[in-house]
């Protein structure tokens, strides 16, 4: 995860996606931690990027949190540049959970951390997609 061609740009956010059977993945079923991660993530993406448009785009990072039962983990870390650290992506999640019709649960006191069904990561990724363009 930490090789930063792992972060994609999406048109209006930049994402990663964590596969299944990474080591350790059990240790990112707490909503600090990939909090944590994410925000990691983002700083060195920026500092590594030739594109001075990454730290005007959130994060959005996804990874499985309990591989039996088919779940995954979203965050959404807000630009890093944005100065009043507003965090819009709970309300762009719920509206694309809505839209797309994808399994959620929202199990975290933060809106901009849900709980996905792993198979529909792709469904959902391209409703945000659609719906921050």
């Amino acid at each position: 995860i930490l090789d930063s061609k792992q972060i994609l740009s999406a048109g209006p956010f930049l994402y990663s996606v964590i596969q299944e059977g990474t080591p350790n993945i059990s240790y990112l079923s707490r909503h600090s931690t990939i909090k944590i991660l994410a925000h990691f993530l983002q700083q060195g993406h920026i500092s590594n990027s030739r594109s001075r448009k990454a730290a005007d785009l959130p994060l959005i990072l996804v990874a499985p949190v309990d591989e039996k039962a088919g779940l995954s983990v979203v965050v959404g870390i807000p630009p890093f540049n944005d100065k009043t650290r507003k965090n819009f992506l709970g309300k762009a999640f719920e509206q694309t959970v809505k839209n797309t019709q994808t399994r959620f649960l929202i199990d975290y006191w933060d809106s901009s951390l849900i709980q996905i069904k792993t198979e529909d990561r792709s469904k959902f990724l391209d409703g945000l997609m659609g719906l921050l363009s």
